[in-house]
Formats: structure tokens, C-alpha cells, sequence
């Protein structure tokens, strides 16, 4: 893989390493996908050369992560930086995110969402999407720690299986990797998109979950009275 390929920085939050990778270098399977150069309508992009999916209801995401240039003990989030073009007609319902190296023999699956989910998909969803600061946006699709392989890399094979329809018109820019903290809500980068659907989701909740109410005074017996008053 040519240097220019490879970008390397670090991270404002905590200082450690991010890496990225352009998406011709980790689509595992390269038929039925466009490959173009930076347009005009491509602003900002770390790349100039980007992957557009045909007519495919599959897209997998095969690398070797060399360990060097992570961060030693620290879990990383995969990133899929993308855009979906005005002829995307796919993509509205979540997509599914199979680790083809399951570990320790059970296979990993999560839900993730290109679009913003509606309410009742909510709970099935774990990641959303977020708008970067270059205009693409981006998505979680895996996460990884840096110390869990000995060796030199760090091996990524991931299916990512559209529920309905193809994703036709899904431009993929590269992958990112970033360090994350403990919860998605403490990293800066989340994004505003996500703090919303969890503030709904909470809205949802209260609703749901009936207020608890103080007994009046005059219902409370004179012993819990006289304790609510001590110091």
C-alpha cells in the first residue's frame, strides 16, 4: 500500500493515535462498486479517490490493522466515513454488522443505522450516524482493542447486510480509527444527531415509568415527620 494511502494523526481528546485507511484498500470485494476521483461535490474529503456501491444488498470490510500505529491498551471504534448520493434509494432501515473472527467462538452482530432511526428502532439500534467536521459523515461499525493481538496486525473482517433493499448509492470515503471512552455519550465526537435520539428515547421512558410522589404531610405518620426536620 502506497504511504499517501495511509493517514496518521492524533487525537485533541485524549492524545492518542488514529489511523485511517481509504475504502479501495478495504472493500473486500471490489465488483459491483464505482470507483471516481474528488469531485467538486466531494469537498474536504482526506482522500481523492472514493468507492461507490452498486447494486449490492452485502458490503465487506477486510484489513490488517498494523498495531503499531494504534494506541497500546486502548479500544478503539471503527468509523465508516461515507455519503449517500441523491440516487440512494436503500439504506432507510438498519443494516446489519457481522464480525466474520467471531471471538472465542461466539459470533458479534450489531445494529447499526446510515440514516436517522425512527422510534421503534430505537433499542435495536447500537450505533447512528454523525456529521464530521469535513461535511462526510460517519458511523460505527466495529470496535476493537489494541492489546488483544500479540502479533504485528490486527486482523478486521466485518459484513455489513442490508435489511431491505441494496445500498446503491452509498459512497464510502475510507475507515477511521479513533479511541473511544468508556460510554459513546463521554466521547466529544458523538455528535449532536445521538444525544437527541437518547434524549427521546429518555422522554419515552419517564413517560412510560410512572412519577413517584411524596406522601403530604398530613399523610406522613409524626415520627417520619419530626425525622425529616432533624438535621
Amino acid at each position: 500500500m502506497m504511504i499517501e494511502e495511509l493517514l496518521f494523526s492524533i487525537s485533541k481528546v485524549n492524545g492518542k493515535k488514529c489511523h485511517m485507511l481509504p475504502a479501495k484498500a478495504v472493500i473486500y470485494d471490489s465488483s459491483n462498486v464505482k470507483l471516481y476521483s474528488e469531485r467538486c461535490d466531494q469537498p474536504q474529503s482526506r482522500f481523492s479517490e472514493f468507492v461507490e456501491i452498486l447494486s449490492r444488498h452485502e458490503l465487506r470490510i477486510k484489513c490488517n490493522i498494523e498495531r503499531r500505529m494504534l494506541s497500546p491498551d486502548t479500544t478503539y471504534a471503527c468509523f465508516l466515513v461515507f455519503k449517500l448520493s441523491e440516487k440512494c434509494r436503500g439504506l432507510k432501515c438498519p443494516v446489519k454488522a457481522r464480525d466474520m473472527l467471531p471471538y472465542k467462538n461466539v459470533e458479534r452482530t450489531n445494529i447499526i443505522s446510515f440514516t436517522s432511526p425512527n422510534t421503534v428502532n430505537f433499542d435495536k439500534i447500537k450505533w447512528i450516524p454523525n456529521l464530521r467536521e469535513d461535511g462526510w459523515m460517519e458511523v460505527i461499525v466495529w470496535e476493537t482493542i489494541s492489546d488483544t493481538h500479540t502479533g504485528e496486525f490486527i486482523p478486521m473482517d466485518l459484513k455489513l447486510i442490508s435489511f431491505e433493499g441494496t445500498m446503491f448509492g452509498l459512497i464510502i470515503s475510507g475507515i477511521e480509527f479513533r479511541p473511544i471512552k468508556c460510554t459513546l455519550l463521554d466521547y466529544k465526537g458523538y455528535g449532536s444527531l445521538a444525544r437527541q435520539i437518547e434524549e427521546k428515547r429518555d422522554r419515552a421512558v419517564r413517560k412510560q415509568t410512572p412519577t413517584a410522589r411524596l406522601p403530604s404531610r398530613a399523610e406522613r405518620p409524626s415520627h417520619a415527620v419530626s425525622s425529616l426536620l432533624a438535621p
